[in-house]
């Protein structure tokens, strides 16, 4: 690995970075889902009544087998939309019903009422039960599907983001520091001789002292706050944004120093203790088109 040219920017400005900035992330995406959810709730309600009240009304209203469709449309709000939107979707349908039982005799339709109620109440009670059960199972799923997210983006063993995990923040990320003149540095960290220490002391301890350095690694990275995932094997990928090459230096330095300082034996009874190598890439986030190009970019500065 060789040295890299980068593009210095302003540190007191710059930081903390998009990789540090959860607040301005999080806002992002919830005002996207909110502004869609806004649009997609009264859309849904309205077009859902558009088709449904006159087609009610063409073949019979409450007394018509076609009244059973009703139920449907709380079903779907409780599957498609928030919880207070699928709500007064069924309240609406509720409502809807009771207009069309009281005015039965306004379309010269006699219904015995022990009828006309009974139907009434069964449908009342499938559109309740129905939108219940919808929103239930809705979560249940939503509950999964983020679980799922979760274990397949982080590593078992450490607890930190995984490679597919870590690839996924960067790429997000900086896509949001293109919308300000940020730089990004991303950092290799790799443990020397890992291998032979996992042969000497065995791969419990090889596993518990992958453990040990990722915790360390992740406090240091935390306090920069970044981005910090296990590549694979004993190698670790670091992420900041906002840094220039000066201060990437220091803060790799600091890795470094990290792992040594922990004076984990290398081998038993002898001095020799773990360390490891670092080297990073300092570019302009902008000037990144292919996370690749930041995470390979062929020439490392090297701690």
């Amino acid at each position: 690995m060789y040295q890299t040219n980068y593009h210095a920017c302003d540190l007191d400005l710059c930081r903390p970075g998009f990789f540090c900035d959860p607040a301005l992330c999080s806002g992002l995406l919830s005002d996207t889902s909110q502004r869609n959810s806004q649009n997609a709730g009264p859309v849904l309600f309205v077009s859902t009544y558009v088709c449904l009240v006159p087609f009610m009304v063409l073949f019979g209203g409450i007394h018509s087998h076609s009244v059973y469709l009703l139920p449907i449309a709380p079903v779907f709000a409780a599957m498609v939309l928030s919880k207070w939107e699928s709500w007064v979707v069924t309240v609406g349908t509720t409502i809807l019903i009771v207009v069309m039982g009281l005015t039965v005799p306004l379309q010269g339709v006699e219904l015995p009422t022990e009828m006309l109620l009974s139907k009434m109440v069964w449908l009342i009670l499938a559109c309740f039960l129905g939108s219940g059960f919808a929103r239930f199972f809705t979560y249940e799923n939503q509950a999964l599907a983020s679980t799922l997210k979760h274990q397949a983006q982080i590593d078992y063993l450490t607890g930190i983001l995984n490679r597919r995990g870590v690839e996924a923040e960067i790429k997000r990320e900086l896509e949001l520091a293109k919308m300000r003149p940020h730089s990004a540095a991303v950092f290799m960290l790799d443990l020397d001789y890992f291998k032979h220490f996992s042969d000497v002391h065995g791969h419990v301890d090889g596993d518990n002292c992958l453990k040990r350095v990722s915790k360390r690694l992740g406090e240091i990275v935390a306090g920069q706050h970044g981005t910090i995932g296990r590549y694979g094997g004993e190698e670790f990928i670091i992420a900041l944004s906002g840094c220039d090459g000066e201060f990437a230096t220091r803060f790799a330095e600091q890795l470094r120093k990290a792992v040594s300082d922990m004076e984990i034996p290398l081998k038993r009874g002898q001095p020799e203790i773990l360390t490891a190598s670092i080297g990073y890439c300092v570019r302009e986030a902008s000037d990144v088109d292919d996370i690749n190009h930041l995470i390979f970019p062929g020439r490392y500065q090297v701690v």
